[in-house]
């Protein structure tokens, strides 16, 4: 694991370091041809009209 370590003022954050999206491609690649036909296939949602106060 890669930690990210930060100062901020007196204080030491220590955290998992982001992890890159090199292997993205390679997940995708993963999925059902059906899972992404019916992803394919969803309509275009539009945004609803937001109510004013």
């Amino acid at each position: 694991m890669t930690l990210e370590i930060k100062r901020i003022g007196d204080e030491l954050r220590i955290r998992p370091a982001q992890r890159s999206l090199a292997g993205a491609l390679d997940i995708f690649a993963r999925f059902s041809p059906d899972f992404v036909a019916a992803v394919g296939d969803r309509k275009e949602q539009g945004q609803r009209e937001r109510e004013t106060f």
